[in-house]
Parts: structure tokens; C-alpha cells; sequence
């Protein structure tokens, strides 16, 4: 899982939650003052935002100035899943920096190519996944929705401060003396202890 592929993908990111912060927090006080609130408008937007545009421009300057293709923003959206992934493709990605071995001339087909296959084993592997979800046993199944809803929940009370996030930031607070909370910290602590729970005791299942 990755948070950034290239540069360019990493700072027009953090340069698109900078400027919806403080476009929405200038002009609305509200979401200042509710915390909550305020982050999930912002993660929200930004992320909308950057799906829509923002991946795009990333890949184009990666392209460009990178890889050394010559090609347009339109273009360069036929790249967006291999070089600014997202959740639908595991995050993963191909840089493809071999590329830049060849004749200028060459580099779009060749970029081409490679974007269609890895685009083809990945949805390869996306139906070989939902397959076997779908011939596993029903154990299997219920563990697999259980495990998502516990992830989300816990995310959810996390934020807003519910069991067993709430108690958590008890200990946290009584053991480093503060009133700070941490709702990230949080989501951390919980939803990766029970990711491995849960695939543990899917092996034991299977």
C-alpha cells in the first residue's frame, strides 16, 4: 500500500489538502471549530478533487518530465491506474523508468503496451479474487465482513472518540499525562491488531 507513487504525485497531493484546508477553514468557521468534521470535509473534497484532476496533472508531469513521453493531458489519463494508483488497484505501480532506455519516438507505444497488460493482469487478478471469495467457505465469507465492518467501526470511534477507541485514549492520556487525543493513533492501534487477528484466524479456518 502506498500513501504516493513519484514526486510529483506526492506533492500535489499534500499541495491539494493544503489548499482546500485553508480555502474551507477560512471561509468556514464551522469546520474549525468541529474537528471531526472539518478533517472528513477535507479528506473528502480532497480526495474527490484529486481523482477528478489532480492524478492526472501527477501523471502527465511524471510522463513528461520523468520518463521523457511525449504526450498530452489527455493522454496521460490513459496512464492514471499504472502511475497514481488507487484502492481499485491496490495501490500498486509500475514506474517503468526503463523506458527512458529507448528513442523518444518510442516511448509512448512502449508506455502503451506495458499500461495494457499490467492493466489486464490486474483485472486478471481482481475476478480471480472475487472467484475464490465466491467458492470459499461460508466461515471464510462471515470472517471477511465481519473483519470490514470491525475496521470500520473502528475508524468511526476512533473520530468520535467511542469504545474501545475512548478507551484507549484514557491509557494513552494517563500514561504520557496529557489531554491530547490522537484519532489516527487510534485507527492504528485498532485496525491493524485486528487485520492480523483476522488473517490468522482465516489460515486456521482454511
Amino acid at each position: 500500500m502506498l500513501f504516493w507513487t513519484h514526486t510529483y504525485d506526492f506533492m500535489l497531493k499534500i499541495l491539494n489538502t493544503l489548499v482546500i484546508t485553508i480555502i474551507l477553514f477560512d471561509n468556514f468557521p464551522m469546520l474549525k471549530a468541529n474537528k471531526f468534521i472539518g478533517i472528513l470535509v477535507v479528506v473528502s473534497l480532497s480526495l474527490l478533487i484529486y481523482h477528478v484532476a489532480i492524478r492526472t496533472l501527477a501523471t502527465f508531469l511524471y510522463c513528461r518530465i520523468s520518463l521523457g513521453i511525449p504526450l498530452s493531458l489527455k493522454q496521460a489519463k490513459e496512464f492514471d491506474d499504472i502511475f497514481t494508483p488507487t484502492f481499485s488497484t491496490d495501490l500498486t505501480w509500475v514506474s517503468m523508468s526503463e523506458i527512458k532506455k529507448l528513442p523518444e519516438s518510442e516511448r509512448y507505444a512502449m508506455a502503451s503496451q506495458i499500461n495494457a497488460r499490467w492493466k489486464e493482469q490486474k483485472e486478471h487478478s481482481k475476478n480471480q479474487h472475487i472467484q475464490n471469495f465466491k467458492e470459499s467457505k461460508s466461515k471464510t465469507k462471515i470472517l471477511t465482513m465481519t473483519m470490514y465492518a470491525l475496521i470500520i467501526y473502528f475508524i468511526i470511534a476512533s473520530f468520535l472518540n467511542l469504545f474501545p477507541a475512548n478507551k484507549i485514549a484514557e491509557i494513552y492520556c494517563s500514561i504520557f499525562q496529557t489531554q491530547k487525543i490522537y484519532p489516527a493513533l487510534h485507527v492504528l492501534l485498532l485496525v491493524f491488531p485486528t487485520y492480523w487477528i483476522f488473517r490468522l484466524l482465516d489460515k486456521n479456518i482454511k
